[in-house]
């Protein structure tokens, strides 16, 4: 599995590192599965990847 986002949400991570850090953390993320999906598409490998959306869970109750 491969996912999209950091352990803590965009606006957290902006509040932390700044606007300009935080948007290329997640572009690193966004970049590095889509580096994965063109191996798998030029290495012709049989996985079974899907491009199926994101899901966001909660870390804790509140």
């Amino acid at each position: 599995m491969a996912t999209l986002g950091m352990s803590i949400g965009f606006r957290e991570a902006i509040s932390r590192y700044g606007s300009d850090t935080a948007k290329a953390c997640l572009r690193a993320h966004h970049d590095a599965v889509d580096a994965i999906q063109s191996l798998i598409k030029e290495e012709n490998i049989d996985c079974g990847f899907a491009h199926t959306g994101k899901l966001n869970l909660a870390p804790k109750r509140s």
